[in-house]
């Protein structure tokens, strides 16, 4: 998980913009005072949308107050806190922890491996409290590594192995028993769609240090129709969390929900699919000259 799921801001209410903030501000501090100060720095916007979809259904349960934020002691925050901004403040520590030892296996980097062998008690802990969640992680930790190791250039399974595993560790988490299925469903697509969407940002990286990339085949083999044939992909997760997301009755934030949804993942997806874009103009006029 590394933040793509983040609101577009212009097109937030001044409203909805204070209780997205109070909602990420609850979590760190959950983070904080569960597995201690450094974990904090792993948050990220995924979690925090995921934690104000399911308390959209259960916003009763949300308690606000303020904190004074050891970034800015002097001012106090507003913040929100829920049994979510609990729970996913755990699966921050799930996400973060991967994504540290995903890290030090790629990039053999000496920062992950120190950062990692420090949230390692922190995540022991974790596995106890959260026995569940912790194995779905684990059995699609191993489906990536096996699809590394083969250098898979099969880039939908390896979207829909994530997204699977998003569905199976959020969906019993919903109150509303009727809107399970169509918040898995939703986070099935948001799966696919961020690891997708990380590994089409880390291609051009990716082939100059010479790292796993499930589009770099495609991008070699035959760059003349690979923006066509991508786009084409993502435009079909799009519509599909947006199909699915029309169906589901979202009980607060309405707000914040449909601006991540319809708005900021598709401005993410054109600014990404956009380099490759300027990519391919640039070529056309070397070719012309």
């Amino acid at each position: 998980m590394v933040g793509y799921l983040k609101a577009y801001f212009p097109d937030l209410r001044i409203f909805e913009y204070q209780d997205y903030k109070a909602f990420y501000c609850g979590i760190c501090l959950d983070i904080k005072e569960e597995y201690g100060e450094l974990s904090r720095f792993f948050l990220n916007y995924d979690i925090t949308f995921m934690a104000i979809l399911l308390s959209s259904y259960e916003q009763e349960s949300v308690q606000t107050g303020t904190h004074r934020c050891i970034l800015n002691p002097i001012q106090k925050k507003k913040i929100h806190r829920s049994e979510y901004t609990k729970y996913f403040a755990a699966m921050n520590m799930i996400f973060a922890y991967h994504k540290l030892d995903d890290s030090k296996k790629d990039d053999h980097s000496k920062v992950s491996a120190a950062l990692e062998l420090l949230m390692k008690r922190k995540y022991k802990q974790v596995r106890l409290e959260y026995p569940r969640e912790t194995a779905i992680f684990d059995t699609y930790m191993k489906k990536l590594n096996e699809c590394e190791a083969n250098q898979s250039n099969d880039y939908e399974y390896l979207g829909e192995i994530f997204g699977d595993a998003l569905q199976q560790i959020i969906e019993p988490k919903v109150v509303v028993e009727k809107e399970r299925p169509l918040v898995g469903k939703l986070f099935y697509y948001i799966g696919q769609w961020i690891y997708n969407i990380d590994a089409l940002d880390d291609l051009e990286d990716d082939i100059k240090n010479d790292q796993f990339n499930p589009f770099r085949e495609l991008y070699e083999k035959d760059q003349e129709h690979f923006l066509s044939i991508v786009e084409q992909y993502f435009n079909r997760l799009l519509f599909g969390m947006i199909a699915t997301y029309d169906e589901m009755e979202i009980m607060a934030h309405p707000g914040i929900i449909n601006n991540v949804i319809c708005i900021a993942l598709r401005r993410k997806t054109s600014d990404i699919l956009t380099k490759y874009k300027k990519e391919k103009e640039a070529g056309t006029c070397k070719e012309n000259n």
